[in-house]
């Protein structure tokens, strides 16, 4: 599995944050069963810009903590010609 990831917003962490990040991912997709090598966007960011975006696309005027945009649909998703990654969407979180 990969990550394609963008820190958008201020906070720091005193962890590693994207080893667990991928390690949750990598769980979950375990335990899905899925059978092929993966991608997921990941982009952590502030209210402000999670607010555009779930008003964009969504049309709901309010920060949420997470927004997720899947890829694909009925077990067929587009590939990552570089690496034959199914891409399986992107992931938004709004740290504060």
């Amino acid at each position: 599995m990969s990550i394609d990831f963008s820190n958008e917003q201020e906070q720091t962490f005193d962890f590693d944050f994207l080893k667990v990040a991928e390690d949750v991912m990598e769980t979950v997709l375990d335990q899905e069963g899925c059978p092929y090598e993966s991608q997921v966007c990941l982009v952590l960011t502030d209210n402000e810009t999670i607010h555009k975006t779930n008003l964009e696309y969504r049309q709901i005027d309010r920060a949420t903590d997470v927004l997720s945009f899947p890829m694909g649909e009925n077990g067929v998703y587009d590939e990552n010609h570089n690496t034959g990654a199914k891409i399986l969407g992107d992931i938004v979180i709004s740290i504060p």
